[in-house]
């Protein structure tokens, strides 16, 4: 609308231009792959007789090609291990076989907990679309238990990694901070509310949910270590009182 309709409160004048693409517009479209990177090549042919009852003569110009992307049916990958027994004909203490090397313990192997893991920090799914996703879209029938397991599997498998964006956001650099309340995640046990914090780097994003905003949390995220010490590198930030012990330059 423009400003004198908005001041008259009347309504936007209508164009005279024709909907959609003007003349003169360059139309955009999705690439085709070169036809090495295809799955499969259908040719069709003109028909051999046309409507008139004359026969038809393919004429050897280049076809015009037409691609169509597709999802292929997703089906789980299931992988038997079939654990023997033996017995030694020394001492004669039985022994079952163990699994190869990289055969997680529990029924969800890396991709599905990769696939898990996703689905649920990302793409924010509960743990029961979680499984409701999988079943539907694998066929693969798992507990919201097993679920929650799978989440522990890979928090703890990111557990070195996050370490180390925690040291690089304290390390030399810039870095912007800030936080805000979540008053829907509330803590069962002291009965406080969760506070996200965010640090920005030109390179990574570090997010904490911790129960406080107080001056010792914004230390330990942005301060050098040991712990209390100021930061060296710039930090931007709201000025909120916690940043305090920032020297403003």
């Amino acid at each position: 609308m423009d400003r004198a309709a908005a001041a008259t409160g009347g309504q936007r004048r209508a164009s005279e231009r024709k909907r959609g693409a003007q003349k003169g517009h360059k139309g955009s479209c999705r690439a085709l792959l070169d036809a090495s990177q295809v799955d499969s090549v259908v040719d069709c042919k003109p028909v051999e007789v046309f409507e008139c009852g004359a026969a038809v003569l393919v004429l050897p110009d280049e076809p015009v090609r037409y691609q169509v992307f597709d999802v292929p049916p997703v089906k789980a990958q299931v992988d038997e291990y079939r654990r023997y027994s033996g017995r030694c004909l020394g001492c004669g203490k039985a022994h079952r076989a163990a699994l190869p090397a990289g055969v997680p313990s529990g029924q969800i192997g890396p991709r599905a907990l990769a696939l898990i893991g996703t689905l649920g920090t990302h793409y924010h799914f509960t743990q029961l679309k979680t499984r409701d996703l999988l079943a539907r879209l694998m066929g693969v029938d798992f507990s919201v238990g097993a679920i929650s397991q799978a989440h522990g599997k890979v928090a703890q498998a990111l557990k070195a990694r996050l370490l180390e964006v925690a040291a690089h956001v304290g390390a030399k650099h810039q870095s912007s901070s800030s936080m805000t309340s979540c008053p829907e995640l509330i803590n069962q046990f002291e009965g406080a509310g969760n506070w996200a914090w965010a640090v920005v780097t030109p390179k990574v994003v570090f997010y904490s949910l911790l129960l406080s905003r107080a001056r010792y949390v914004a230390i330990d995220l942005i301060g050098t270590k040991p712990s209390g010490a100021k930061p060296s590198g710039k930090v931007v930030s709201d000025r909120y009182a916690v940043y305090d012990f920032v020297d403003v330059t």
